[in-house]
């Protein structure tokens, strides 16, 4: 388990009862550059089109 997972999770938490739309998940490949490629995309691809709209 990613060691950081819990503060991760803490943070979506206090984001969403600050009122912001927070979407969080967690990928199996912890914190690597497998886990970054797999999470970038829809991830990444929503925010943009949500910042650009």
């Amino acid at each position: 388990m990613e060691e950081n997972c819990a503060n991760n999770r803490h943070m979506a938490s206090a984001l969403g009862r600050a009122g912001h739309e927070v979407t969080y998940g967690e990928v199996a490949d912890l914190h690597n550059y497998t886990a970054w490629r797999d999470s970038l995309d829809p991830g990444l691809t929503q925010v943009l089109r949500d910042l650009w709209l």
